[in-house]
């Protein structure tokens, strides 16, 4: 019964099947979904979940699915996990944590309880974390090998200059001055140079760093500033000098993480987590928390995406992506909202 009522699901969902591929059974992935409110999420579920599956044997959808949304999944042998409840926890706790945001911090608490899950299992070494309108080149990702390369982190930008790696390493120095920067547990903080200190973040951000608009916001600053005041919890990652360094921001749709350092990343992901602090300003430090306590390599794949409000989100720019020969592991965004069949193509072409 549950074999036809997948079948069916696929048939309603317009899926078409594939020819046999080899699928990875070494990684699990991880589909972030912010939104559960449309009326075809059933259905757009099923399709994803398939698309994956045709690269990944282990696929996992996460997102605020209510308790229908669970029980559809279940009848249609989809795993899902639902933060639903949690959500609406936070969202009446927090004052970092709003509708409107809903997710700018449920993306790293669902990578980070997928790589506890996972943590102790036989087969699975590792969690690819894909917003759902993230479109992976699983051939460059895996390098066109098999099984997965899983033994170092992999994240994605679309330069490579300064994202996911140590800032402490990159040479110039002026480069890094305009998106690292120090907090102190008196709240002060330093340019990366530490040429300069500065009495709150708006103050650092106004003289000395690129004009990326949510650096100030409680959500990025404020809750970074928390953090350095965190005594605690702040012990086992301060810097020489007493303070924590925070890496440059990062485009956070997609990270990859082995499950190895599960119990690192939980304990990072965590911190930012209770102080409230944006994906996009958080996973990039977590990142770099993991890597100074185990060692950890980090490998940075190309990341494609368009900001020219006609072309981005079309099937033209995943198209232009391809064409670039760049070999971009990641191509964002294309939503499934534009359709199953546009939406599997872009997967098919990406490869």
């Amino acid at each position: 019964y549950a074999v036809q009522m997948w079948l069916g699901a696929l048939h309603q969902a317009g899926y078409k099947f594939p020819e046999l591929k080899r699928k990875f059974r070494n990684v699990a992935m991880m589909g972030q979904f912010n939104y559960a409110d449309s009326p075809t999420i059933v259905d757009d579920i099923v399709f994803w979940t398939q698309k994956q599956r045709e690269h990944f044997k282990t696929v996992v959808a996460t997102g605020p699915f209510t308790d229908e949304h669970m029980s559809a999944f279940q009848e249609r042998s989809i795993e899902a996990r639902s933060n639903h409840n949690l959500l609406e926890q936070q969202k009446s706790e927090s004052t970092h944590r709003s509708g409107s945001q809903i997710g700018f911090f449920s993306p790293l608490e669902n990578h980070m309880n997928t790589l506890l899950e996972f943590k102790d299992s036989p087969s699975i070494e590792g969690v690819l974390y894909a917003h759902d309108d993230a479109i992976l080149n699983v051939t460059e990702l895996s390098k066109g090998e098999y099984p997965f390369p899983s033994e170092d982190i992999i994240g994605s930008d679309v330069s490579g200059q300064l994202a996911w790696r140590d800032a402490r390493s990159i040479e110039d120095v002026d480069f890094v001055n305009r998106f690292a920067y120090r907090i102190f547990p008196d709240g002060n903080l330093e340019d990366f140079k530490k040429s300069a200190t500065f009495s709150n973040i708006h103050e650092l951000f106004e003289t000395t760093l690129i004009k990326w608009g949510h650096t100030p916001e409680n959500f990025c600053g404020g809750g970074q500033t928390e953090m350095a005041k965190d005594v605690e919890s702040s012990q086992p990652y301060l810097e020489e000098d007493g303070s924590l360094l925070f890496s440059p921001f990062v485009q956070a749709d997609f990270l990859y993480v082995p499950t190895k350092y599960a119990d690192e990343f939980a304990q990072a992901a965590q911190f930012h987590l209770k102080h409230g602090v944006f994906i996009e300003c958080a996973y990039g430090t977590v990142v770099d928390m993991v890597r100074r306590k185990t060692g950890a390599d980090v490998r940075v794949t190309k990341l494609c995406t368009t900001f020219n409000q006609e072309l981005r989100g079309t099937p033209e720019s995943v198209q232009m992506c391809k064409n670039s020969g760049a070999n971009e592991a990641i191509i964002h965004p294309f939503k499934i909202s534009k359709g199953y069949d546009l939406y599997g193509n872009a997967m098919d072409i990406a490869q």
